[in-house]
């Protein structure tokens, strides 16, 4: 599976990836039509918040489209509205659904996957997004839907996400680190510790609930040595506006620093936290081992003068 794999074949489909076609506005004209196997996509269920959005992982064949809709007599509501509804026909269940500055303005349109102007426009003062889930035999399927509109004409863009035979199509959540039976870090020579075995809630910035080695670690080394203090540095993969990585990875340290101060009872004064995306790999972006090291966080020791 090539997770975060976002370039697309650009292709006139034969054949319809999606085995269910929705019936479009009469004006509705093809602008693109790109195309992915066996790769991965990232499926907004929330409206942008805490500098992100949140999101989950759908693996299988996917397949991306958009269309102009001439003429100024449907609203994106009444696009919508009627996508909606055959969804619904068709066994579709909603995830997730938000109107423009509900969704996050400009924040959330910059945070999801859109087709390149001129072949889909968004207006950020009127679009509509939905995604949805159908359950199949074995896996699931997914659609996310984009409807926008300007004073000309209106926009539409339809992303397709059905599970492969050789892949399963399952929901995954957007770790920092995988949970592994690793021993815990110890203190590099440079005084760092990587604290390997965090894991966060899906789309969140929130450490989930449980005991960690690694921050019990931390800890001792805290309690021994009471002139250190530790500065926990949250990073990021290289997917994504490097701002939104950098509050991603920042708000990551935060909550690691909040742990270590209600459960391990480090005093906060001996904490800091910060975040720096992805300006500071610890391996190469282009590969999905990669970027699961490079999602992590990290604290590093300092004595106190």
């Amino acid at each position: 599976m090539n997770r975060y794999a976002f370039l697309f074949c650009v292709t006139a489909l034969a054949t319809p990836i999606f085995a269910q076609e929705l019936e479009l506005p009469a004006q509705a004209k093809r602008m693109a039509s790109e195309t992915a196997k066996d790769t991965s996509l990232p499926l907004p269920i929330g409206p942008f918040a805490f500098g992100e959005v949140p999101k989950i992982w759908a693996d299988g064949n996917i397949s991306r489209r958009s269309w102009r809709v001439a003429g100024r007599n449907h609203s994106t509501s009444q696009t919508l509205s009627g996508l909606k509804n055959q969804l619904a026909t068709q066994g579709w269940d909603i995830l997730f659904e938000c109107k423009d500055s509900d969704c996050g303005g400009f924040d959330f349109r910059f945070n999801i996957n859109v087709i390149s102007e001129p072949d889909m426009h968004v207006n950020l003062g009127d679009y509509l997004y939905l995604s949805a889930q159908k359950e199949g035999e074995t896996y699931p399927s997914y659609v996310s839907i984009l409807v926008s509109k300007n004073a000309e004409a209106g926009f539409l863009q339809i992303t397709n996400i059905t599970p492969t035979e050789e892949t399963p199509s399952v929901l995954t959540p957007d770790p920092v680190s995988p949970k592994t039976e690793t021993p815990v870090s110890t203190v590099s020579d440079d005084g760092v510790l990587v604290l390997e075995d965090l894991l966060f809630q899906p789309g969140s910035a929130d450490l989930t609930a449980g005991d960690y080695a690694s921050l019990e670690n931390l800890a001792a080394l805290l309690k021994e040595n009471p002139e250190k203090k530790a500065i926990l540095v949250g990073h990021t993969d290289a997917v994504g506006a490097l701002e939104v990585n950098i509050a991603i990875s920042e708000k990551r340290a935060i909550s690691v620093m909040t742990r270590m101060v209600e459960q391990y009872e480090i005093s906060a004064d001996r904490l800091s936290a910060k975040g720096v995306g992805f300006l500071a790999p610890r391996a190469s972006n282009d590969t999905d081992e990669g970027r699961q090291k490079n999602r992590r966080v990290v604290a590093i020791m300092t004595t106190t003068r």
